[in-house]
């Protein structure tokens, strides 16, 4: 299988329709490190486009 054909059905499994990026990971990490995220504690939050 192709590469582009096989990111191209990745993509179709997502809810977003892209791919995250480095930044999406990174504003993530700033919510649960600042004081907005008061109670989320212990929980592994997936950033990966709705896959």
């Amino acid at each position: 299988m192709a590469a582009n054909s096989m990111a191209a059905k990745m993509l179709d499994n997502t809810a977003t329709g892209r791919f995250s990026t480095p930044s999406d990971v990174a504003n993530t990490v700033t919510f649960l490190a600042s004081a907005a995220n008061g109670d989320i504690t212990g929980a592994v939050v997936p950033v990966s486009g709705g896959m």
